[in-house]
């Protein structure tokens, strides 16, 4: 497992994992309404995020 270094690395790294499950679930592994929901709910909190705030994720998961 890596060493992050900071909570915001590691819950950021977290988020991109859980965002790539669910896109590539099956109907069979989730449900699509459900999973539709989650994505939804992501792509509204990184819409509310500031220019700033949004170029720091950016910058966490991609560096």
């Amino acid at each position: 497992m890596p060493v992050y270094s900071s909570l915001t690395h590691a819950l950021a790294a977290a988020l991109v994992d859980v965002l790539w499950f669910i896109e590539g679930s099956e109907d069979e592994q989730m449900d699509p309404d459900d999973a539709v929901k989650v994505l939804e709910g992501v792509a509204h909190l990184v819409g509310q995020l500031s220019s700033n705030q949004r170029n720091e994720l950016i910058s966490t998961v991609t560096g």
